[in-house]
């Protein structure tokens, strides 16, 4: 009951354009990273229409004068999911929650086509899920084409500079790593686990 086409869904993103002012920016070939919102409609009641707010990264693989193939990477908190509830939304299996995280990872191919605009299409995957924190979680998985339409509102044509990278001087690094969560029952959905890990 949950599959019912088509699903349609769409992002806002304000990206920031690397120009090798670091070494890392030219090792992955002048990334861009920034923050988004997206909205969905999986034109079912039972789900609702998600939104989600989140951080991303585009990673260039090929790039040409006027155009690149990339990558995109992005994560986030998904909202506004219409969870499941025995009585009053007992069709959702999905998601047992309304809060649920969002990932998002993309192949684009993006050409420019004037001083200030590049047009782009490519193929995404997306995915909501809990974490198990309350059942049900089998999670929401989707491939979608997408076309994307971007804005230059700076220097029309980025300058991007090379350099030497510093030298590497050894040392030690000490990195302590604490982790808590929450894991349901999925047979009693009001029992929760305690979960911590610690690394050092």
């Amino acid at each position: 009951p949950l599959n019912t086409p088509p699903y349609l869904g769409m992002d806002v993103r304000m990206g920031f354009q690397t120009t090798g002012s670091e070494y890392w920016h030219q090792l992955f070939k002048y990334p861009v990273y920034g923050a988004g919102f997206y909205a969905g409609s999986f034109n079912n009641t039972a789900i609702g229409n998600p939104m989600a707010l989140f951080g991303f990264m585009e990673l260039p693989f090929s790039r040409k004068t006027d155009s690149y193939w990339s990558t995109s990477w992005a994560t986030g908190l998904a909202f506004h999911i219409n969870e499941f509830d025995s009585v009053g939304n007992p069709e959702n299996i999905a998601i047992g929650t309304d809060l649920n995280v969002y990932i998002d990872f993309g192949l684009m191919y993006k050409k420019k086509v004037s001083e200030r605009l590049n047009l782009g299409c490519g193929i995404k995957f997306q995915h909501f899920s809990n974490g198990a924190i309350h059942y049900p979680n089998l999670g929401l998985n989707m491939i979608a084409g997408q076309l994307s339409i971007g804005f230059l509102p700076g220097k029309a044509t980025p300058e991007f500079k090379t350099c030497e990278p510093e030298p590497i001087k050894s040392k030690w690094e000490y990195t302590l790593f604490e982790g808590v969560g929450w894991n349901g029952n999925k047979d009693d959905g009001t029992v929760k686990y305690f979960n911590n890990t610690t690394s050092l």
